[in-house]
C-alpha cells in the first residue's frame, strides 16, 4: 500500500511539470526573431518536461514494486 501511495505522489507532480514544460516551450511567444533556442525558454521547458518524465518513471516503478509481494 505505500508503494502505491507513493506512486500517487509521484504523479501529482509529474502531470504539472509536464504540463508547466509544454506550455513554456510551445504556447510562450517569444518577441519576433528571437532564437527557439533561447535559454529561457530551454531552462524552462526542457528542464520541467524532464524532470516530469522522471518522475513519471519513478511512479510507473513505485507501483510495479507494489505488485511484486504478491
Amino acid at each position: 500500500m505505500l508503494m502505491k501511495s507513493l506512486s500517487i505522489v509521484a504523479v501529482i507532480p509529474a502531470c504539472f511539470l509536464v504540463y508547466y514544460g509544454a506550455v513554456m516551450l510551445f504556447m510562450v511567444p517569444g518577441y519576433p526573431g528571437e532564437s527557439y533556442f533561447a535559454t529561457g525558454r530551454v531552462i524552462y521547458g526542457c528542464v520541467p518536461v524532464t524532470l516530469g518524465v522522471g518522475l513519471f518513471l519513478l511512479a510507473r516503478w513505485f507501483w510495479n514494486r507494489s505488485r511484486v509481494g504478491r
